[in-house]
């Protein structure tokens, strides 16, 4: 089970206060606790903090207002560099960002087919071994990494548990190999969950206290941000929807073994349509109208899914991301048009294409590990322990 004693509501606080100075450019110490709905005290005390390890800095602003100038807290670029990786099925994303979520570096490897775990993983340290190496050739030292993988992850532990079509990656504690070999605080999430918080901090989602993000590649998943904060329940494994059960005519299927990206290709081979991308398969929809109708089958079949999650969560905004933005508006409007005509009452929902396209989950990984190592030096701690 999660902690829960005295210093929980300090590690809830300093996320909340976290959240709304890295939202804005520049802020207040009032704007904060208007925003938080925390006191003043309590905000002034978390923002000290911030400022003597360097992670804020308070100026005076002046405007051609009479009176007193106000005083604005602004990010230090140059408090710290984190690394966010994201490990595919089919290759390896890293990044670098500063402590103001600037992108400093970006690079990307594919994995060949068939590798297995030891190869996936040597790939993964050649990655890191070359981002480390230019950062330290800028002068740029990395304090943190977030890392997000697909499958069943323990973020207390930080092992990866289980992932489906994914070969090898079965209690895997990831966390620690890479930690000890780097010399590197590690956080691990779930690519949904990471690509939750990417949206969160770098886009559209940034000003949305709830939504879900669903993650649609070989594997389907979902991150949900929760009043500002990812849901993970009691066990860390939340949004798992991967393993919803469909119907078939087969039995029972789990939706992502029937709506997975790489099943939609497999199908279309069937049609005779042979793509190596999603995107080709888009193009190939307005030609050719079965490939056109098997785009909506897919587009339906996970739109029922989200149908049950918005029902659940009562969530009224949603993303999706991964691959599936590839497949353009036909999969996009089966999607909303199965929902909004199943909603058992018609409300406002928002169901669009996150835009920040296959970064989205080592640039969350990136921000989950800044805000983590924040975390750890204002509090000591941070909110992914258990009580020993």
């Amino acid at each position: 089970m999660l902690a829960v004693d005295p210093s929980a509501l300090r590690v809830r606080n300093v996320i909340r206060v976290l959240e709304a100075i890295m939202n804005e450019e520049r802020t207040s110490r009032t704007d904060i606790a208007l925003k938080t709905g925390l006191t003043k005290t309590t905000v002034s005390s978390i923002v000290r903090q911030f400022m003597d390890i360097g992670f804020l800095d308070e100026r005076k602003a002046f405007t051609e207002r009479v009176g007193r100038p106000s005083l604005v807290l602004k990010l230090n670029p140059d408090f710290a560099c984190v690394a966010g990786l994201s490990i595919k099925r089919d290759g390896v994303d890293l990044c670098v960002i500063d402590s103001a979520k600037d992108l400093i570096l970006e690079i990307s490897r594919p994995f060949g087919e068939n590798w297995d775990v030891e190869r996936v993983l040597e790939e993964v340290f050649n990655a890191l071994d070359e981002i480390v190496k230019e950062a330290d050739s800028r002068g740029l030292v990395l304090k943190a990494i977030g890392i997000g993988t697909p499958g069943l992850v323990d973020p207390f532990t930080g092992v990866v548990k289980l992932s489906p079509k994914f070969d090898g990656f079965k209690d895997l504690p990831i966390v620690e190999i890479i930690s000890k070999r780097y010399g590197l605080d590690a956080w691990l999430e779930n690519d949904s969950d990471m690509a939750a918080i990417g949206e969160k901090w770098f886009g559209e989602g940034k000003n949305i206290d709830t939504f879900a993000y669903i993650y649609v590649v070989e594997g389907i998943g979902m991150g949900v941000i929760l009043n500002g904060e990812l849901l993970r329940g009691e066990t860390g494994y939340t949004g798992e929807i991967s393993h919803l059960l469909v119907p078939t005519n087969d039995g029972r299927k789990r939706l992502e073994t029937v709506y997975g990206m790489d099943v939609l290709i497999s199908r279309a081979k069937e049609l005779g349509v042979h793509v190596s991308s999603l995107s080709e398969l888009a193009c190939k929809a307005e030609e050719k109208p079965e490939v056109k109708d098997l785009i909506v089958e897919f587009g339906e079949g996970i739109g029922m899914a989200i149908h049950s999650l918005i029902n659940l969560l009562g969530v009224s905004t949603v993303f999706i991301g991964g691959k599936a933005p590839q497949l353009g508006n036909v999969f996009l409007n089966a999607v909303k048009r199965t929902v909004v005509d199943n909603l058992f009452y018609p409300y406002d929902v928002d169901i669009r294409y996150s835009r920040l396209g296959s970064s989205v989950v080592a640039l969350g990984a990136a921000g989950h590990a800044l805000e983590m190592y924040l975390q750890k030096l204002v509090v000591g701690r941070n909110n992914l322990e258990y009580v020993q």
